[in-house]
């Protein structure tokens, strides 16, 4: 899925993130998305690629990116931003 929600409300945007996550889990599948939305990526992903000019400069679980500031250095958010999610 390239940028699932970008367009979407909220509200909308949920109801799309639901049904994907049902599929997955009812058809044990693998879902790759592409996004520059980290704060979704933190909710639906498990793993990540940090790309920058089509280079892999990161890859990990979520968590262990977040805990070597991978993101920030890739530029997704800024200090602190992470703290809404």
């Amino acid at each position: 899925m390239d940028e699932p929600t970008s367009s979407l409300d909220p509200k909308l945007a949920q109801a799309v993130l639901k049904l994907v996550e049902k599929l997955r889990a009812s058809l044990n599948l693998t879902v790759i998305a592409v996004s520059h939305d980290y704060k979704l990526m933190k909710k639906i992903a498990t793993r990540a690629l940090l790309l920058s000019r089509g280079e892999l400069i990161r890859e990990g679980t979520i968590q262990s990116l977040e805990q070597t500031h991978a993101f920030e250095q890739a530029g997704l958010l800024t200090e602190g931003e992470d703290d809404e999610a």
